[in-house]
């Protein structure tokens, strides 16, 4: 067992070191200031998602973050068929709450399938695996998510939103770029096995780093200006 995870860890390692050595690097790289910005987009074609920092873990002592997020019709899922579904993934130290504003949502949590509407809430606890995705390919997804702990939760959906933008889409994002992001602010990837995301969680964000890339873009900080 233990040679297995070895093996595929040492390829997973080798995978994302090439993807990523061949996308454009952060040295190079323009990138699109956030400041003054209501909405967040992922790309820069608007066909995607978006987000919206309604309360930010500063306001609220760090107890709680809240999040607008409008998924499109259009919009591609890692999972197949299930639009705009995010990885897989676990908030070991959050409670996540969906609301749904408008629109149809649904949702796998910890091997079971659930739908929500208008007005309706989904809890999902910590440590729970889960992704979300839409449901009615006809309209909007409009979602009010809380994070509690806040965690900088509001600082993550910053940064992702102006990396997708800046880099075309969150699934053009570098491979190595994403799993320090998720790693910085307390996100565990399922997709892949536990003992595997252990260790990539440790080893790829200083080597990430030593590529050029960031955890924190302040281009990508849209918070008011403190006096």
């Amino acid at each position: 067992m233990a040679g297995t995870v070895t093996i595929g860890l040492g390829l997973l390692l080798s995978l994302l070191v090439g993807y990523s050595r061949y996308t454009l690097q952060p040295e190079r790289f323009i990138r699109t200031s956030q400041s003054g910005l209501e909405w967040l987009e992922t790309t820069k074609t608007g066909t995607h998602n978006k987000f919206k920092i309604v309360e930010r873990s500063e306001d609220t002592g760090g107890k709680y973050t809240i999040v607008e997020e409008v998924v499109r019709p259009g919009m591609p899922g890692f999972t197949p068929g299930k639009i705009g579904s995010p990885p897989p993934h676990i908030h070991p130290a959050q409670k996540e709450t969906f609301t749904v504003i408008s629109g149809g949502f649904g949702a796998f949590m910890d091997g079971q399938n659930v739908t929500a509407g208008p007005g309706q809430s989904i809890v999902v606890p910590p440590g729970a695996v889960h992704y979300f995705y839409s449901t009615d390919p006809s309209q909007d997804l409009h979602l009010s998510i809380r994070l509690e702990p806040a965690l900088d939760a509001d600082k993550f959906f910053e940064q992702f939103a102006g990396l997708g933008r800046d880099y075309g889409a969150v699934s053009a994002i570098p491979p190595l770029q994403l799993i320090s992001l998720m790693a910085a602010y307390g996100l565990d990837l399922a997709f892949m096995p536990a003992p595997v995301w252990k260790v990539v969680k440790v080893v790829v964000p200083p080597l990430a780093q030593l590529l050029g890339y960031k955890t924190y873009y302040p281009e990508y900080d849209t918070a008011p200006a403190k006096v």
